[in-house]
């Protein structure tokens, strides 16, 4: 009997054991995903306050459509300057100033990016006029619907 007994205390003990070696280990595993879950709430917290900040940086951009002709030096009115008082180059645009502010940089898709810095008499509105260093090219050009963004500004 004294066998018997001893043998269920090995096995209760062996048991005991077991147990608490299962336990150790899932309150491993537990800890470990609690400092996991933490992580995933810190980034989460921190995507959305990015998303938070894009959504607002988006919202400042105004995106349409424009008709666009073109122009050269010759086209101007003679003086060789922009309403800016800049040499007219690639890459300059002019704009009705009440729809696009003068020196805002403008996006136009297909073509890349232009400054705002001429008007034009008949540059009214959503009414764009590009600037090209001959008048060959600006003919080529002609008047064409075109895609832009720009930052502020407001669209009519």
């Amino acid at each position: 009997m004294q066998l018997k007994d001893a043998l269920i205390i090995f096995v209760v003990t062996m048991l005991v054991i077991a147990v608490f070696q299962v336990q150790s280990k899932f309150e491993k595993e537990y800890n470990y995903l609690r400092y996991e879950l933490d992580l995933l709430k810190q980034r989460a917290d921190s995507l959305e306050r990015r998303q938070a900040e894009l959504r607002d940086w988006i919202d400042q951009w105004v995106v349409g459509e424009f008709e666009a002709t073109a122009y050269t030096l010759d086209c101007g009115n003679g003086d060789g300057y922009t309403a800016t008082m800049t040499i007219p180059r690639k890459g300059v645009i002019a704009v009705d100033p009440k729809v696009i502010p003068l020196g805002t940089e403008v996006y136009i898709d297909g073509l890349g990016w232009y400054r705002a810095e001429d008007t034009g008499g008949l540059i009214k509105g959503k009414r764009i006029d590009i600037y090209m260093d001959d008048i060959e090219s600006a003919l080529e050009w002609g008047r064409r619907k075109v895609k832009l963004m720009y930052r502020g500004g407001r669209f009519e």
